[in-house]
């Protein structure tokens, strides 16, 4: 049976809340769930995140093997890989809901709002970034907008879709997420 966009929703917010709070059920991870998807995945979300060590998506959502399908990148910066990989689990797996999980502290738009220039591999993840952020007042307002950026560029490439996109925000200090608001 699916579950419908707001059951997900509150599957990943009560998952983060056991994580923040230190009760983790680590759930989906036994010898019956590794066999169950050996032959096929059912993801239930996609999160778009950053490639961040300090925030893996099974464990700060608490799920397990097949629950999430994940891109991660340096800045969750979307590019064609990235929006093909969206688009394998929305048209092939049929999954309904995209979370771009932003986070504070990130390396990535830091060095995109202090204009750092680095190796030309990093300089071209920066340049995906500082459109995003030209704006912003601080560098928590810049992970915002960018976060917003990345939420309506997804929304737009896939317009033509049933598909729900949810724009988080990781707060290291209490390991929680909390909801940014994407505007029409």
């Amino acid at each position: 049976m699916k579950q419908n966009i707001q059951e997900i929703i509150d599957k990943l917010i009560q998952g983060n809340l056991r994580f923040s709070n230190g009760n983790s059920l680590h759930p989906n991870i036994d010898e019956i769930r590794k066999k169950a998807t050996l032959e096929e995945q059912k993801p239930f979300a996609i999160i778009v995140g950053c490639s961040d060590s300090r925030i893996p998506p099974e464990i700060i959502f608490d799920q397990g093997i097949g629950d999430l399908f994940i891109i991660r990148t340096a800045g969750y910066v979307i590019d064609n890989i990235a929006m093909g990989s969206i688009e394998y689990a929305i048209l092939h797996l049929d999954v309904k809901l995209i979370v771009v999980l932003g986070h504070e502290n990130c390396g990535a738009i830091t060095a995109s709002y202090n204009k750092i220039k680095s190796s030309p591999n990093i300089n071209n993840v920066v340049k995906l970034i500082t459109p995003n952020i030209k704006h912003s007042k601080n560098i928590d307002d810049a992970i915002n907008l960018h976060t917003m950026k990345i939420s309506r560029q997804i929304r737009e490439h896939f317009s033509n879709l049933d598909i729900e996109i949810l724009p988080l925000l990781y707060k290291l200090n209490t390991n929680e997420v909390s909801f940014l608001t994407l505007e029409s």
